[in-house]
């Protein structure tokens, strides 16, 4: 186990600084650090503090972006690999508590009587949809795994949010290429 834990400190180093990295050429300055954590063997990043980072869409205003992840390791071709654990990534106005999207991920179901999707899309907003409101946060609905660089690419072509440098989509096309050729297919 200690291979292990050598291989989670250094990866997990390096993967906080290319997540860093991309950050700083797309939407936000913020940086991610680890963060205390009781889960032996586990590593989570998020932005600390509040736990998002503010960033500006021209369009929409003042918004905040939240990044949380949980790595661990996993045995992969009888190696010791990162991977992800869990993730939650929000997008939504400054001036609210919860975003008004949320993409959550569970790589395994941590307990059998919760049987919502693992992989999942929720919102801080209401519909009228028949005779009962239907409250997108207490919803799960269905998605596949959202690689971090889509949630990037989404605050800048969709809610507008001013890119840090001109050449941003070259850094996330390159960025989620990385992440499949080291891992050679999403997660499940």
């Amino acid at each position: 186990m200690q291979t292990a834990g050598r291989v989670l400190t250094n990866e997990f180093r390096h993967f906080t600084d290319e997540m860093n990295r991309l950050l700083a050429v797309t939407v936000t300055q913020a940086r991610l650090m680890k963060e205390p954590r009781p889960d032996v063997g586990l590593r989570f990043l998020s932005f600390g503090g509040e736990g998002f980072a503010p960033i500006y869409s021209p369009k929409y205003g003042d918004l905040r972006l939240s990044i949380q992840q949980i790595c661990g390791t996993t045995e992969r071709e009888g190696q010791t690999c990162l991977c992800t654990v869990a993730y939650s990534y929000g997008v939504g106005p400054a001036d609210r508590d919860d975003p008004l999207f949320r993409w959550d991920y569970e790589r395994a179901r941590k307990d059998p009587e919760k049987r919502y999707c693992r992989h999942h899309l929720q919102g801080g907003m209401t519909i009228n949809l028949g005779a009962e409101p239907f409250h997108f946060n207490k919803q799960h609905m269905p998605t596949g795994y959202v690689p971090v660089e889509e949630v990037l690419r989404f605050c800048i072509v969709d809610l507008g949010v001013t890119p840090l440098k001109d050449d941003w989509n070259e850094h996330l096309d390159s960025s989620y290429e990385t992440f499949l050729r080291r891992f050679g297919r999403l997660p499940e």
